[in-house]
């Protein structure tokens, strides 16, 4: 479990967040949903360590700071939006990245690598230049560099995820994240994930997180957080809310 309590953050340039009380909880996906520019990727850099803040973010009821960095790891990840490496790795050796943390012998890291490059549809690219890769490619593959660095995590790991369909198309957006339903339902990863599609977060997430000017403005089931009335209300959009034929709400 990720665990946030008055977590507070002031940027230069006089943003400030604040984050009274916030968890992410072994088997679940917790959506964190907001505009551009509501606080949602400084949220994600803050619950994994990246930007020093006032308040605690623990992590299995144990600060991140007493964590031992390779313990952390394993237990740990963080998608971004975007990656730089401009190295020429093929795809294969980016994701053998994820392995610094872990103990495994050769045969034991080949078979680990291939298992989760097929999770994340990128086992037919293992040989192609990472440079030379889509950006939508680049993605999962980082996604599977990810989730080889917490396999071997011996408490439930903690998945953050800053956009992770932003770079790709239909299928691979409901692979992606069901994906992480299916890490959160069988193997009780704790996942968090920054996502602009209200329909993604209808379907995908047990939970929301949405978040406006730096402040949480309310937490629920999707259902709750995605009402008309919300969206208008900070979106500034007037929705068409739908019922599709299976049951689900859409936003039109």
């Amino acid at each position: 479990m990720l665990e946030i309590e008055q977590l507070t953050f002031r940027h230069s340039s006089g943003f400030t967040l604040c984050v009274p009380h916030l968890q992410i909880a072994p088997g679940e996906v917790r959506a964190v949903l907001g505009t551009n520019g509501a606080g949602k990727s400084t949220l994600l850099r803050l619950m994994s360590a990246e930007q020093p803040s006032r308040g605690q973010v623990a992590l299995h009821g144990r600060p991140l700071e007493c964590w031992r960095p390779t313990e952390r790891a394993r237990h740990l990840g963080v998608l971004p939006q975007a990656s730089n490496l401009d190295f020429a790795f093929t795809a294969r050796e980016v994701v053998a990245l994820g392995l610094t943390p872990l103990s495994l012998g050769w045969r034991d890291a080949g078979r680990v690598v291939r298992e989760v490059m097929r999770a994340t549809d990128c086992e037919h690219l293992a040989t192609n230049s990472y440079t030379a890769l889509s950006g939508g490619e680049r993605q999962r593959v980082h996604l599977a560099r990810v989730l080889l660095q917490l396999s071997q995590a011996e408490l439930a790991p903690v998945l953050l995820l800053d956009e992770p369909t932003s770079a790709q198309d239909l299928g691979q957006q409901h692979r992606v994240l069901q994906l992480a339903c299916d890490l959160a339902r069988e193997r009780g990863y704790a996942v968090g994930a920054i996502l602009h599609d209200l329909n993604l977060a209808l379907r995908y997430a047990k939970y929301c997180t949405l978040l406006h000017a730096g402040r949480v403005v309310t937490c629920g089931t999707p259902a709750e957080v995605i009402s008309g009335d919300n969206i208008e209300r900070y979106w500034g959009y007037t929705p068409t809310l739908l019922t599709a034929a299976c049951g689900r709400t859409v936003v039109a």
